[in-house]
């Protein structure tokens, strides 16, 4: 639209140009005529009145030129015609004719002379027939004191006559015929040099005394002069003209066609932002969702995927958001490469990538997806360094009567399938992932709702003395059942619950219920209760214990708070600080799960537990392998004692566990074999038999 704007201006000024520089060069020729005219005619007068005013002589020269029988005296007509040259010193040529257009002399502006017989100054006009022949043919070179061409044999006839004048042979006769009593032509020749010169042809007749014709007096006036000074300053007006039409027509029109197209730029920028992602270059959700939708309705989806980097926060971590940036465009240089140009590929947000491949044949897919997953897997150089990562992948298939949204479903509980299965693979769905699926998403609704309305309960589990048996304390442990009642596991619920980030605002209920509950059942025994990495990350955690301890009325000595190693695997300074605040107020800590983990020794020094939870599978491997389990134990209670710590052994469930464990140096026993996780039931305690008596 623009270039077409553009082009259309350009011709019209161009076409305005042409215009101006015609109608301006056609004034010039009108003007140079009437110059010409006008000059040529009044030293015509001149002369016959000099030539009177000269004396008798001059008298019959004039005479001698005007009257027929004069031109017979051919020493009188070039004296007379010598008179002419030398006042019209403009004129290249002079010719005298009788009425009947017989010529009598010529002369040419260089000054000769004219010779008897008609023969003056030969070669001063230029012959009919040659290069110089005719004054209008282009070849006539004019110029003043040159002598070419050939000599004119005299007398010429009338059409000769014409023939040599040739502006406007019909004018011409016109004037010899008596119809008018002047002419006068203009036009422009070309020397033999290439220069152009401008020449004025006037005709005029000469009168008797009586007043008639007696004869024509023919000039050939050079008006190369006045025809150039006009024609440059009409040049200059042309030129500045245009420029005018150009700051007034162009200059608008090449900023309205920028402006187009920096309108037009803008606009294509703005639709390719629109639907591609700015970082990748690959196409955004709502444009991948458009496409993808036409091709579910043209039956030419082969299968759906959802790709995702694995461990990706921890390469922004590790090397700054600029290499993460960078890796994300590796990967999606990755996709396209592979996956080519007939398949639709999408960056989603953060390293969550997506693809609609065309390929319908299951064993083509798995051979993309495996060379995608290899690919990513070697790695690449970014700003002198070697980031590698994998990537986990979830395929689904489309089915009939499928919508988009259950077909990108299907394809992102696969990749949820994969992540769960370690990373670094690929996963087509199933229906067993669809099952799955739908009790994961029956669980987060769970959750919510329980939180929502506080609908969680503690089950507390017996700690008692390995020697005694006495009860010492009981761990609070959370419990959840689904809408008709039946409890469900908290190994499902609870990583559901740190996935989907409920698990600070849980387990803030859970140290609020169980010192509450602990304290109001027994104000002896202690109370263990779990927490989990969110819960120090909000950096809240040592007000709220504080809060709960105020509540509740329990002494911080009787709370025990156990956590796995994982959390400490960050080595956040502030987990440190909450920790010790928390023991400064005399609140014990034990490492749970010892032993299934990294097992550190330099985090049991560092963090100084009070107590060490040996993990269940060494307990229950004690009926297996006997000697190998109790050797590990061993260590452990050895470790643990002689960094002053106390033993706790879970998951007993025989007397034959009771026993060895408690010879082995356990403290503290907890397993089904002392009681089942349960609500607490009446109050015990002093206070409680105080408050019955």
């Amino acid at each position: 639209m623009a270039r077409s704007v553009l082009l259309r201006t350009i011709v019209f000024l161009t076409a305005m140009a042409l215009l101006a520089w015609g109608g301006f060069r056609a004034l010039v020729e009108n003007e140079v005529k009437r110059v010409v005219s006008v000059h040529v005619l009044d030293k015509t007068s001149h002369l016959v009145d000099m030539l009177e005013a000269d004396g008798a002589q001059t008298a019959d020269l004039v005479r001698g030129v005007i009257h027929p029988e004069s031109f017979r005296d051919f020493g009188v007509m070039a004296h007379a015609i010598q008179v002419a040259s030398v006042f019209f010193y403009s004129t290249d040529g002079v010719l005298i004719t009788q009425l009947d257009t017989t010529v009598m002399g010529r002369m040419s502006a260089s000054g000769g002379g004219a010779e008897p017989g008609g023969m003056p100054n030969r070669g001063a006009m230029p012959d009919r027939g040659t290069s110089g022949a005719n004054p209008a043919s282009g070849d006539y070179d004019g110029g003043h004191g040159h002598s070419g061409g050939h000599e004119l044999d005299l007398p010429l006839s009338y059409p000769e006559i014409a023939d040599l004048t040739l502006p406007n042979t019909r004018a011409l006769r016109a004037l010899f015929d008596g119809a008018t009593s002047q002419y006068l032509s203009i036009h422009v020749i070309e020397r033999t040099d290439g220069t152009p010169r401008s020449f004025a042809v006037p005709v005029m007749p000469v009168l008797g005394a009586d007043g008639a014709r007696v004869g024509f007096v023919g000039f050939v006036v050079d008006a190369t002069h006045i025809y150039s000074t006009y024609a440059r300053g009409v040049s200059a007006f042309a030129m500045l003209f245009l420029s005018c039409g150009v700051v007034l027509f162009g200059v608008p029109a090449l900023g309205f066609w920028l402006q187009k197209r920096l309108a037009e730029r803008s606009s294509r920028d703005a639709t390719y932002l629109s639907r591609h992602d700015a970082l990748t270059g690959l196409l955004n959700r709502s444009a991948f969702v458009a496409e993808a939708q036409k091709w579910l309705d043209d039956g030419r989806i082969g299968f759906a995927a959802y790709v995702d980097v694995d461990r990706f926060k921890l390469i922004n971590d590790t090397y700054g958001h600029s290499v993460g940036d960078a890796f994300l465009r590796h990967i999606a240089g990755i996709l396209r490469e592979i996956c080519g140009a007939a398949a639709l590929v999408a960056r989603l947000g953060g390293d969550e990538f997506t693809l609609v491949l065309p390929v319908k044949d299951r064993e083509a897919t798995e051979a993309v997806v495996a060379r995608l997953m290899r690919r990513v897997s070697e790695g690449v150089e970014i700003d002198g360094l070697t980031v590698s990562s994998s990537i986990s992948i979830g395929v689904a298939e489309p089915r009939r009567g499928d919508t988009l949204d259950a077909l990108l479903q299907r394809a992102d509980i696969a990749l949820y399938h994969a992540k769960s299965a370690g990373r670094d693979t690929a996963s087509f769905f199933t229906e067993e992932m669809g099952a799955a699926a739908r009790r994961r998403r029956f669980l987060e609704t769970r959750l919510r709702d329980a939180c929502r309305t506080q609908k969680f309960e503690l089950a507390f589990q017996p700690l008692v003395d390995a020697e005694t048996s006495e009860i010492l304390g009981y761990e609070a442990l959370l419990r959840l059942d689904d809408a008709e009642g039946t409890p469900i596991p908290p190994s499902e619920f609870v990583p559901l619950a740190e996935e989907i980030g409920l698990i600070e605002t849980i387990g803030t209920w859970v140290l609020f219920a169980a010192t509450r509950e602990i304290q109001a059942y027994d104000d002896q025994v202690r109370v263990s209760v779990n927490l989990s990495a969110e819960q120090f990350r909000s950096g809240d955690l040592v007000n709220l214990v504080s809060d709960a301890l105020e509540q509740s009325g329990l002494s911080p000595e009787r709370l025990e708070l156990e956590i796995t190693e994982s959390v400490l695997l960050d080595e956040n300074s502030s987990i440190a600080f909450q920790i010790d605040a928390l023991k400064d107020m005399g609140i014990r800590f034990a490492m749970d799960d010892f032993g299934t983990g990294y097992s550190s020794l330099s985090t049991l020094w560092r963090y100084g537990f009070d107590r060490i939870k040996i993990d269940r599978s060494f307990v229950q491997a004690l009926e297996e392998s006997t000697e190998r389990s109790q050797q590990m134990i061993e260590l452990i209670v050895l470790l643990g004692t002689r960094m002053g710590m106390s033993i706790t052994a879970e998951g007993i469930e025989t007397e034959h566990q009771r026993k060895m464990l408690a010879t082995m140096g356990c403290n503290v026993l907890q397993g089904y074999l002392f009681g089942r996780p349960a609500p607490l039931q009446a109050p015990r305690g002093p206070a409680a038999e105080a408050s019955a008596s």
